[in-house]
């Protein structure tokens, strides 16, 4: 639709009377029908203005902001909403002591993490799950900076996270959002993955991606087996899978059932010794290292089954910032890691020692 200003339409009617009758002739600016002409076109303009405004506001190309989520949510799809991140971090302190669920560390620049798990020290130390009190990329911390204990408990010394943490991400943004509704939309008929992707998307907001398999051994041949990945690579709970199960199977054919699980992940594990650059610390290095292994192994972008080359990680490794040389004999992984169509690299602990 072509939207016409009032001058526009001033114009348009002017010549339009012209052509239609001879009786009057004086259009011009303080006569009484270009005044009369005048206050009907505003009118018009504004009509025509309220009309793209509203169509724009409808259309999924168009829409921002809270109109978006209007016209999304009509196709049973919403706004991911910032997510926190999870890590591992392991406690050190007397054989027997127990930390508890809900206390909080951090890292030296105060971002806070918190328990979601209770457990007691084994030996020397225990490893326990906590997440990020604040959602966000802020909380994607790197691996060993995780160093104050907040909520102190006796017999417990210190804290460190062996591994970065991950899976923190901001709100999904307008520009993201509209993509993703526009391609979830149109594979909804392109096949049996796309569909078990798009109906488990539609059942949970905080499901990445999920991955059908017929014929698992441990379930009947009438059983689809689909495999949830978490936004923030995390684990649904055993009522969040049933849920998500119940959904999906309202969209299968008679005669055949889902089961959701939640997907293994394949960790990889890096060890390297190098020879350092020596306007770089080991720890930037290092930390240069997992930056580039994190961006690599991304799950987000990894596609279902390929396998992780480990020539490929030795090649990105080698080429970090930092990294003079690199030695070929004391370097792990030293074999692929073979990923089969429902699997998914994770980055593991990362070592670093000179050479």
């Amino acid at each position: 639709m072509k939207i016409k200003s009032r001058k526009d339409i001033v114009a348009d009617t002017i010549i339009w009377m012209r052509n239609s009758q001879n009786a009057i002739t004086d259009f011009n600016p303080g006569s009484v029908i270009r005044s009369i002409i005048d206050a009907v076109s505003s009118q018009l303009a504004q009509i025509y203005y309220d009309t793209q405004r509203r169509y724009r506001n409808k259309h999924i190309m168009y829409a921002n902001g809270s109109d978006l989520d209007v016209v999304v949510a009509e196709r049973s799809i919403k706004r991911k909403p910032a997510t926190k991140s999870s890590v591992v971090i392991q406690l050190t302190g007397l054989d027997g002591t127990t930390y508890p669920l809900g206390n909080k560390v951090a890292t030296k620049q105060g971002t806070e993490f918190v328990t979601v798990e209770e457990k007691s020290i084994v030996g020397q130390s225990v490893d326990i799950a906590a997440e990020a009190v604040v959602a966000g990329e802020s909380g994607n911390v790197k691996q060993g900076t995780i160093t104050e204990i907040i909520d102190p408990v006796e017999n417990i010394t210190e804290v460190t996270n062996p591994n970065s943490a991950a899976g923190g991400y901001n709100q999904e943004n307008d520009t993201i959002l509209r993509n993703r509704a526009i391609t979830l939309l149109s594979t909804l008929s392109q096949g049996i993955q796309a569909s078990y992707d798009a109906w488990a998307k539609e059942a949970n907001d905080d499901i990445f991606g999920a991955r059908a398999q017929a014929n698992h051994p441990s379930y009947s041949r009438s059983t689809v087996v689909v495999h949830l990945v978490k936004n923030n690579g995390g684990i649904f709970t055993q009522p969040e899978l049933d849920t998500i199960t119940s959904y999906i199977q309202t969209r299968m054919p008679l005669g055949f059932y889902a089961k959701c699980i939640n997907m293994v992940w394949e960790t990889i594990t890096v060890s390297a010794q190098i020879r350092r650059d020596v306007t770089y610390s080991l720890v930037e290095v290092q930390n240069n290292i997992i930056d580039n292994l994190q961006k690599y192994l991304d799950y987000r972008e990894w596609e279902w089954g390929q396998d992780v080359e480990w020539s490929d990680i030795y090649s990105l490794v080698n080429s970090t910032i930092g990294v003079d040389d690199l030695s070929t004999s004391q370097f792990a992984p030293s074999a692929n890691t073979i990923l089969n169509d429902y699997t998914l690299p994770k980055l593991g602990s990362v070592t670093v020692v000179e050479w």
